[in-house]
């Protein structure tokens, strides 16, 4: 398992965040990411045999 650990822009509340954290976790190979509206951050740990990051950053 890899992580990973991406910055997002223009998240101005809980459901943006929210909203992220649903598309990475639709990716297959995808387990529990942790997305931080405030920090503007997501933290992704996954199976780079099951998904790349070109995958998820499409999420």
């Amino acid at each position: 398992m890899d992580t990973l650990t991406l910055k997002l822009r223009g998240m101005s509340c809980a459901s943006s965040a929210t909203r992220n954290e649903e598309a990475i976790q639709s990716v297959p190979g995808e387990r529990e990411p942790s997305v931080k509206n405030v920090a503007e951050h997501a933290t992704v740990n996954y199976d780079k045999q099951k998904k790349d990051l070109k995958t998820i950053l499409e999420a």
